[in-house]
């Protein structure tokens, strides 16, 4: 067995390394004369093929932030940021050089060397294939990953569901004939822009795991700081994740070592090529990997202020004139973002209003659904001043207890938002509210999944979709998949006080049925308080469904999903994150 197996990849390497040599061969002919006699009738195949390809490709807009601004003391101040992609533009003086320097030492040594495409590195490629008896090596140069990552993002724009991921996948397929085609427009790249267009063209580009794309996002996300600003270790450590954005990205301490491990050898090759000094080398890799997160910030749900003002700028969109000419041009230009929206909102008079509604209108209240609004208009113009509301039915949390939603109560008295939490107990397929009458639904742990018939999970989600307005989201906090759990019986999983004279003991036992995809948790919480001793049981059954299947429903009743992410900080999700969290609004 194990020799067939040997003989298979033996095949596999051969064929790397021919397909490899052909494509070097005809580079070779392509780079270095315009026209050429080739007697061979292979040559001359090739060649044609090669000149049958596109050979031009744009830096074009990319996909990035949205932001809003208010006024305070006089002067614009920015409120909320909204994007479907992380991403922040940034110039070439931007950008620290040691970013520059470690995204050519890790990704392209000889970048300023070759017009596009590295032929000695295609070589090499070659020879590595046909050593590991595979395709292991693509030689892909900064100018080829620039071509493949503008290819996903046009993709990623296109409507159609059905060619969107036909034109993803041939933007990402590992062929020799996707190979070819990307060369040939990172030579045209090559001949229509400058190095230093191309490598600030890649640095804003390339992905940094989960929605976060581009340095200076990513900067922003790990390490709160801008990418000029950016050490030297962070730095290579930004570009290390460049190789596999899921593995070796900082949003999952698990990441860290294998993160430091392609960090170190990038600071070897900035050494290599005296892009530092021994000092500097040596300081950098005895830095151990620290991160610190920026809070998240996408959506007016996180706007430092004025939340329903923000919330009102983006129901106009489909309105804005300055957008496009119509409502669907309008709202596809918001989407790929870059634009900064000013209101005359004024937070001076905004805090004065404020104060007064908590005041008279308190968000503890229990005996009645109360509410409150305030406006203020500016003489002579009209524009609106100050949009204060009270809602009494902002928030509605799914949840099997009660006890979880009085906590929830607190918080949000605590943190003065705008909303009134309602709980949604047993039959949670039919919502019991009018429609749109809310701004936030929350499903804590796997409490769709508890929904194990398909059916009955599409009605939830039609329903929450329902009582949701337009813009309006859902929280949901999935159970990860079946792999990541074992079978235990009777483990206690906490214990400690309660208050001052209680304690409590939650003891856990884990049930699978594996070809259903099913898992049962067995709960029995023990409270012991003055001699008395008090246990609760709860069990719950849920079905394991995967991210990408709970988005795929959640589009179809109506989402769009804006977020997935993989810890309670807003961390980037893989599929091996502790935390499976999706973020949707409803369209």
């Amino acid at each position: 067995m194990g020799h067939e197996s040997g003989r298979g990849g033996f095949f596999i390497g051969i064929a790397g390394f021919v397909g490899f040599s052909a494509i070097a061969g005809v580079l070779v002919a392509a780079m270095l004369t315009p026209a050429i006699a080739l007697t061979s009738e292979g040559a001359n195949a090739s060649i044609g093929i090669f000149d049958s390809l596109p050979e031009s490709i744009t830096l074009g807009r990319l996909t990035q932030q949205n932001q809003v601004y208010a006024n305070r003391d006089g002067k614009p101040v920015q409120i909320a940021t909204i994007y479907d992609q992380d991403r922040e533009n940034i110039a070439w003086d931007q950008v620290s050089p040691f970013l520059k320097h470690a995204a050519i030492a890790g990704e392209d040594r000889r970048f300023y060397d070759h017009g596009g495409v590295d032929v000695k590195s295609v070589v090499r490629a070659a020879a590595e294939n046909l050593q590991h008896k595979t395709i292991t090596s693509g030689a892909s140069t900064i100018d080829m990953q620039l071509v493949r990552n503008i290819l996903v993002q046009q993709a990623l724009q296109l409507k159609n569901p059905m060619a969107k991921k036909k034109a993803y996948k041939a933007a990402i397929n590992e062929t020799f004939a996707r190979k070819l085609a990307e060369m040939k427009l990172a030579i045209g790249l090559d001949k229509k822009y400058s190095k230093k267009q191309i490598l600030l063209g890649y640095l804003n580009i390339t992905g940094f795991g989960g929605n976060t794309y581009g340095v200076q996002a990513a900067a922003r996300k790990y390490f709160s700081v801008d990418a000029k600003d950016l050490t030297l270790a962070q730095a290579a450590s930004l570009i290390a994740i460049v190789e596999d954005p899921n593995d070796l990205n900082l949003g999952n301490s698990k990441n860290f070592p294998a993160n430091k491990a392609r960090r170190d050898f990038i600071l070897g090759n900035m050494l290599d090529l005296k892009y530092i000094t021994a000092d500097q080398y040596q300081k950098a890799i005895a830095t151990p990997i620290t991160t610190k997160p920026e809070a998240p910030s996408n959506g007016c749900f996180y706007a430092s202020d004025a939340q329903f003002a923000c919330d009102y700028v983006t129901r106009l969109v489909p309105t804005l004139e300055s957008l496009g000419t119509s409502a669907s041009e309008r709202e596809d230009n918001w989407a790929r973002g870059g634009y900064k929206v000013y209101t005359s909102i004024d937070l001076n008079q905004q805090d004065v209003a404020q104060a007064a509604l908590f005041a008279n209108a308190p968000a503890d209240e229990t005996r009645f659904g109360l509410g409150a609004a305030a406006d203020a208009m500016q003489p002579g113009t009209g524009r609106i001043l100050v949009p204060v509301a009270k809602s009494g039915v902002g928030l509605v949390g799914i949840d099997r207890s009660a006890s979880m939603l009085t906590r929830a109560r607190r918080r949000i008295a605590r943190a003065r938002l705008d909303a009134t939490a309602r709980l949604v107990r047993g039959d949670i397929r039919v919502l019991p509210f009018p429609g749109r009458a809310f701004n936030l639904v929350m499903a804590p742990y796997g409490i769709l999944q508890s929904l194990v018939r398909p059916s009955d999970l599409t009605a939830a989600l039609e329903s929450i979709a329902r009582v949701l307005a337009k813009g309006g989201r859902v929280g949901i906090d999935l159970v990860p998949d079946l792999p990541r759990w074992s079978e235990y019986r009777d483990r206690k999983t906490l214990s400690g006080p309660m208050g001052r004279d209680a304690r409590v003991t939650l003891v856990e036992s884990v049930r699978q049925d594996r070809p259903r995809r099913l898992t049962t948790f067995d709960q029995r919480y023990v409270i012991e308080r003055g001699g008395r001793r008090h246990v609760s049981c709860f069990s719950l059954t849920f079905r394991t469904v995967s991210v990408p299947r709970m988005s795929s429903l959640l589009e179809r009743a109506g989402f769009r999903v804006d977020a997935v992410l993989g810890d309670y900080q807003g961390g980037p999700w893989d599929e091996r994150a502790d935390v499976w969290v999706i973020l949707a609004s409803r369209r």
